[in-house]
């Protein structure tokens, strides 16, 4: 059987394009060339605007507060609760000894002054140290490493965090030597019989 020749179709479709073509560019105008422009031409300067200057935002980052150590505290006096030993819990004893500061402040010397007091008010001892508190000396030149997690370590955290208050430190006042003791004379009757 013939086969059927469809390459006439093709041939009316690019006739077609061509006429349309034709029309369309015949009937518009031929285009006018311009002179380019001159790069000032085509951007305006800005206009002047007053500049208008703001503070930056800053915002308000959470600041890490440290909470003080001590336990309690009493006219300028600072108690810390100590922890129980082993042997403490094993006999049911919750916590340690309780300890008493008093902070000075630093001496001429650069040290700070702390000293211990019974839990009752009674003074022990001074301590000193010097920053940044890592090695504590007392009255008898004996010198303890300060561990973070001791109640030394607390006293000086706070003390750091400014969370102890200075006091006064009162020399002690010089006594005057106590009088003799009165001794009881038996004096013999005829001495005074005499006088």
């Amino acid at each position: 059987m013939p086969q059927k020749d469809d390459g006439w179709v093709f041939w009316i479709l690019i006739g077609g394009a061509a006429f349309a073509g034709y029309h369309y560019f015949s009937s518009k105008e031929p285009v006018k060339t311009q002179k380019p422009a001159s790069y000032e031409q085509i951007i305006e300067p800005p206009p002047q605007v007053e500049q208008i200057i703001t503070p930056p935002v800053q915002n308000a980052l959470p600041v890490f507060q440290p909470e003080h150590r001590y336990d309690a505290t009493e006219d300028r006096v600072y108690f810390y609760l100590g922890a129980a030993s082993d042997e403490e819990r094993k006999r049911g004893v919750a916590s340690g000894p309780t300890m008493a500061f008093r902070y000075y402040g630093e001496d001429k010397q650069g040290e700070h002054v702390f000293r211990s007091y019974t839990a009752n008010g009674y003074p022990i001892q001074f301590y000193y140290c010097k920053d940044p508190c890592k090695l504590m000396r007392d009255d008898s030149s004996v010198r303890t490493v300060v561990n973070d997690e001791t109640i030394m370590g607390a006293l000086v955290e706070d003390m750091r965090n400014g969370f102890l208050k200075k006091s006064k430190r009162q020399n002690p006042v010089p006594t005057a030597e106590p009088p003799a003791p009165v001794v009881d004379e038996i004096i013999p009757a005829e001495q005074t019989a005499e006088n």
